[in-house]
């Protein structure tokens, strides 16, 4: 899926803008994976409110960010509980450390491939994401 689907005209020049702020389709896209106090997830929330549904590039990406977000956390959630055991709690605050570095790594490789235009395929999450858009 390499395609450009944040462009409206059929020369790829005029760039599709956000209803609620005027920004540009894959800027706004791009915001949706800001890993820093649930920014990401607010932005996303967001867009899927206020851009129509033919907006099918930005939905998509605020879709599969907000679910990404929500497994993160709760794994998240799950890992600081095992945390608490004795002898189990080191592994799990590792597993913890793990899953906190894949997720801010992971959304600043999609925050790119977003404001280039692109729509990257993870598995079980774009299906999601394309059923629900």
């Amino acid at each position: 899926m390499d395609e450009l689907p944040a462009r409206s005209s059929s020369d790829g020049n005029e760039l599709v803008k956000t209803k609620l702020f005027e920004i540009d389709n894959n800027v706004a896209a791009a915001l949706s994976y800001i890993p820093i106090c649930f920014a990401g997830a607010i932005f996303s929330g967001v867009w899927m409110a206020t851009e129509p549904k033919s907006n099918k590039f930005l939905r998509y990406h605020a879709f599969q960010s907000l679910v990404l977000t929500a497994a993160c956390v709760g794994l998240m959630i799950v890992t600081s509980v095992f945390g608490l055991i004795p002898f189990i709690g080191i592994f799990a605050w590792f597993i913890h450390s793990v899953i906190s570095f894949a997720f801010v790594v992971g959304n600043i490789y999609l925050m790119y491939k977003a404001y280039k235009g692109q729509m990257v395929t993870i598995p079980y999450v774009s299906m999601l994401a394309d059923q629900n858009v």
